[in-house]
């Protein structure tokens, strides 16, 4: 992509990209400077709907019939455990429109967990959706190149293995074109999902989906989960199927017996005390560009200890331990550290005793929404309007309070950034729109909650 050598922004940009260029980071810079698709990229989507076309054309064309009350529904959610969760207020619609439908959700395996717990998922299939899988590159030429054959190889098994089900119809509630290609290969006769330049040609209906604006909106964005509803609202209405006016649209996740047993055990094992007043902090996200410096993190917990008597707990999963015994280590009266002891099942059951959690936009945060626990998440590259705590969208629900970083280019919407001391070593502890999320505003944030969570 051609750029403007002065500062390098690329030419014919949108100006929301434009406006924000001066304020972002060297690292998000490169990646919108090299966002263009290549030539193989192109290559392998013009085929891909070249095969797609052959496919349609040897299978039995798409009845305009209303969907038979049995029909055989698939829900395609490839994001990870928050937004599987932010899925399951559609799964829920779907299933109160048709009782009887048999609903199969295909997720990651980092989501099936979420999917697995949903009462009125029928079946949940995994597959490991490229754009979102968080496993380690390959370091190797040939491995490289073999990891860019790779997801086309599996595009082509998926769908044949999904072919042989004889889907009804498809939804695919996140905008990834692997995703649309795959039900479209599948030759699943109805594909609902939203309209983005690479996946709407895989669909028999795109609905239009404004691109995310870059830094700062004019007005809130549509959250996520609000989204996926509308999706599936007109998805039924093209079946010919009414939608119910009155569902339960709250985020679905139910601990197991076990599970509170397990969180009732840790509870006793650290002498914590409801009364007292019990604070989850969550400060690892899945995205590294998502962290807030730790120091900060161990000043809250400082303040909320030493100001209100609260026991605070760090939670976090396995990979988490070391940076949670850290963050502890620096605090002046020491968190009790819960990272890699409550899975997340376990967690919810643990989250559910608190009096509020605190963290960045992570799966925890939205655990504890669909648990009814009030919240404090920090946003950096992502935006809080969107992905700030789905409550089923009425006046009932736990208070969840976002902040967003004041930073001109926030959100950014790049997730796929390292840790930020790996491209900026010696230069601040955190990306500069988490970074200018201050200490003060967070702990004003901090203070408002404990009022307004008063037990």
């Amino acid at each position: 992509m051609a750029t403007n050598s002065a500062v390098g922004l690329p030419l014919n940009v949108a100006p929301d990209l434009a406006a924000a260029w001066d304020a972002m980071c060297a690292p998000v810079r490169e990646r919108y400077a090299g966002s263009s698709p290549n030539r193989a990229r192109n290559l392998a989507l013009r085929w891909l709907r070249w095969e797609v076309r052959r496919r349609e054309g040897q299978a039995a064309p798409a009845s305009g019939a209303a969907l038979r009350v049995d029909a055989r529904i698939l829900i395609v959610q490839p994001d990870h455990l928050g937004g599987v969760l932010a899925s399951t207020p559609t799964f829920r619609l779907l299933k109160a429109a048709l009782p009887t439908a048999k609903l199969t959700a295909l997720v990651g395996p980092w989501g099936a967990d979420v999917a697995e717990r949903c009462p009125v998922v029928d079946r949940v299939r995994t597959c490991r959706f490229p754009a979102f899988d968080r496993a380690a590159r390959p370091a190797g030429v040939l491995e490289r190149v073999s990891s860019k054959l790779a997801p086309y190889t599996r595009l082509l098994d998926e769908a044949a293995a999904l072919r042989g089900e004889r889907f009804d119809v498809a939804l695919v509630l996140a905008p990834d074109f692997w995703a649309a290609a795959l039900v479209a290969l599948a030759c699943i006769p109805r594909r609902v999902g939203f309209a983005t330049a690479e996946a709407e040609g895989f669909l028999t209906y795109a609905m239009p989906m404004a691109p995310p604006p870059i830094g700062k909106a004019p007005g809130p964005r549509e959250p996520g989960a609000a989204a996926q509803l509308r999706l599936a609202r007109v998805a039924l209405d093209m079946a010919g199927v009414a939608a119910p006016e009155r569902f339960d649209a709250r985020m679905a996740y139910e601990p197991r017996p076990e599970e509170r047993d397990a969180a009732t055990r840790l509870w006793r094992a650290h002498d914590l005390d409801e009364a007292q007043g019990v604070v989850a902090l969550h400060p690892t996200p899945g995205g590294a560009a998502k962290r807030w410096p730790a120091e900060r993190w161990a000043l809250v917990a400082d303040h909320l200890s030493g100001r209100y008597g609260a026991q605070v707990v760090v939670t976090g999963g396995p990979h988490d331990v070391a940076e949670a015994r850290a963050l502890a280590a620096a605090c002046t009266r020491r968190p009790v550290v819960l990272a890699g002891q409550a899975p997340f099942g376990a967690l919810a059951a643990l989250l559910e005793r608190c009096r509020f959690v605190l963290g960045t936009d992570n799966g925890a945060l939205h655990l504890a929404t669909a648990r009814g626990v009030p919240s404090l998440r920090l946003f950096g590259q992502t935006d809080a309007s969107v992905w700030g705590g789905w409550t089923g969208g009425g006046e009932q629900g736990p208070v969840t309070v976002a902040l967003q970083s004041p930073r001109l280019c926030s959100p950014c919407h790049r997730l796929d950034l390292p840790l930020w001391e790996a491209v900026s070593p010696g230069h601040g502890a955190a990306y500069p729109c988490m970074e200018d999320l201050t200490l003060a505003a967070v702990l004003a944030a901090v203070e408002d909650l404990w009022r307004r969570t008063a037990r």
